[in-house]
Formats: C-alpha cells, structure tokens, sequence
C-alpha cells in the first residue's frame, strides 16, 4: 500500500516537473521570436507597419512627424488619421505610433507592433 502512494506521488510530481519545463520552454522560445530592439521610427512606414531599414518620408500632422514609405503612404497619413495610431496588444491601449516604443513583431518579419512604452513590451 504504501509503495502504491508513493508511486502515485511520484507520477504527480513527475508531471508537475514535465508541464513547468514546457511551460519554461515555450515562454523562451517566445522571447526568442521577437526582436526587442527598439526600432528607429524613421525607419518604419506608419501605413504598412513594416520596418524598412532606411530612412522613410516624413509628414508633419499637429506638430509630431510620421514616416511612410512611398508617396501615397504620406497622402493616407495626411488624410487618415487612423493609421497614425497603433493600439498596444497588451493594454489594447490605441497609441500614437510617434510616442510608441516599435518593435519588430518577430525576428524573421519585418512587421512591428506599438507599445506605450519599454515597459509595456516587457
């Protein structure tokens, strides 16, 4: 009787053990998929919300400059105001793009999420 309790424990204990290691590991392989590098504003189009690398086009709109990449993403931002706003995915807080911490959505993407803040995204 005894040895059937213990085994019992055992096999408990042993599945608690197996379900924090994958727990552990699936919380590090998120971490690994996205880039925590703040991204350069400059270098993202506000429209597409994809990191270019260079130096995009910049309009001003009430005192704060948005970046676009092309000619027709400079014309959307001047005339809708929707895409000069973000909303962070982990308040679902909506953001300005130019006050929010950029980061690329994943190592092997070129797409970015909003953050309020470093904070925030950690």
């Amino acid at each position: 009787m005894r040895s059937t309790t213990k085994n019992k424990l055992y096999k408990k204990s042993l599945t608690l053990l197996v379900c924090l290691v994958f727990v552990s590991l699936n919380k590090l392989v998120a971490q690994q998929n996205y880039d925590s590098t703040e991204l350069d504003k400059t270098n993202v189009c506000m429209v597409d919300d994809e990191y270019k690398g260079e130096q995009q086009l910049q309009t001003i709109i009430d005192g704060k400059t948005y970046y676009g990449c092309c000619i027709p993403c400079i014309e959307t931002l001047n005339s809708d105001s929707s895409f000069r706003y973000g909303i962070d995915p982990i308040s679902k807080i909506k953001i300005d793009k130019t006050d929010a911490f950029i980061v690329r959505k994943s190592v092997e993407s070129d797409k970015v999420l909003y953050f309020e803040d470093k904070e925030n995204y950690q």
